[in-house]
């Protein structure tokens, strides 16, 4: 997420243009982000801090699957059931985002995939890529945002205020 805000502040301040440089952040930039962060989790054995274990969507990362789903969304042939199919993921890894986070989840985990990634196997029944993209905002809300355990280290000040939202609820747990 700090990486995010980096990007974020960024943007705030005028360095990156939000709508002119969106796909050059989330298509490159970010996924380059990934990549570093994969190989360091993997390198060094990282755990992650306040897993839900096999309950979370992932241990480490978040963001890829919300924006992997957006951006399938009009994608012609591939459905999230798509994810079961191993070829179909090694297919579709190199260029899309979500494929590539599942590809990366069965590289390191072992065991059939509906066992150890319960909830990625259980999004995989959606009928379409939008409504995963609008489930996981919602999951991405309550599971990350609304956690004070979370937005705690979250740095607020003039570039980045926290100004909750009327009626926001935070979960203190």
């Amino acid at each position: 997420m700090s990486f995010v805000l980096l990007l974020c502040g960024l943007s705030v301040l005028g360095v990156l243009r939000a709508g002119t440089d969106a796909a050059l952040l989330g298509g490159l930039v970010f996924v380059r982000y990934l990549e570093v962060a994969r190989a360091l989790q993997r390198a060094y054995s990282l755990e992650p801090a306040g897993s839900h274990g096999v309950w979370g969507l992932d241990d480490h990362q978040f963001l890829c699957y919300y924006w992997g789903a957006a951006q399938l969304a009009d994608h012609p042939h591939s459905r999230p059931k798509s994810i079961t199919n191993r070829d179909m993921v090694d297919t579709l890894a190199p260029t899309y985002m979500y494929f590539r986070a599942i590809q990366f989840v069965q590289t390191v985990k072992t065991g059939p995939f509906h066992e150890h990634s319960p909830v990625l196997y259980d999004i995989s029944g959606v009928p379409g890529w939008a409504k995963v993209c609008s489930g996981l905002l919602k999951m991405y809300m309550a599971e990350v945002l609304r956690k004070f355990p979370v937005v705690q280290h979250l740095r607020f000040g003039r570039l980045l205020p926290f100004e909750p939202a009327e009626g926001a609820r935070i979960d203190l747990n």
